[in-house]
């Protein structure tokens, strides 16, 4: 089971790590760095962060990619596991804004197992790309015998 979960977490950084690069604003003409200003209120789409949570996974690197001003997807690599899921905004992410979300992320540990996470927390992202989150919600645990907890993480990061 931990090797399905293993390459199933690899193919997709692997996935992320190219959609991230082909996106690149460095690769494109000015014009579309500009429509895609209007589309999403903001050109920073991507944003890496270092991660630091009560529970688990404690410390680690997360990443998000921003489909949407309303609708984004995160990647999480920790010191003893990792997960992967997805926020809803409101109001839409945009530069020197802050915005509320809640989402549900799948997370593996590998001290314990698999997990549940429904964050509901505060993004701001500000003028000059820098970003910082503070979220609260409850994880639920595969196992039956594992009490639901309630984690807390703060995520500094830079948006690009």
């Amino acid at each position: 089971m931990n090797k399905i979960i293993f390459k199933f977490s690899f193919l997709f950084l692997m996935i992320i790590s190219s959609i991230s690069k082909a996106q690149d604003p460095a690769n494109t003409p000015k014009t579309d760095t500009l429509k895609k200003e209007k589309r999403t209120g903001t050109s920073d789409r991507n944003n890496i962060s270092a991660h630091i949570g009560v529970f688990d996974p404690w410390v680690g690197v997360y990443y998000e990619r921003l489909l949407s001003p309303y609708l984004g997807v995160d990647v999480a690599i920790g010191l003893i596991g990792g997960s992967i899921g997805v926020k809803g905004y409101f109001p839409k992410v945009a530069n020197g804004k802050a915005s509320f979300y809640t989402g549900f992320s799948e997370g593996i540990l590998l001290t314990i197992g698999a997990k549940h996470y429904i964050p509901v927390g505060c993004s701001y992202l500000g003028n000059n790309g820098f970003r910082v989150s503070l979220d609260i919600g409850p994880q639920i645990y595969y196992d039956s015998g594992e009490e639901i907890q309630f984690g807390l993480s703060l995520k500094l990061g830079k948006s690009f």
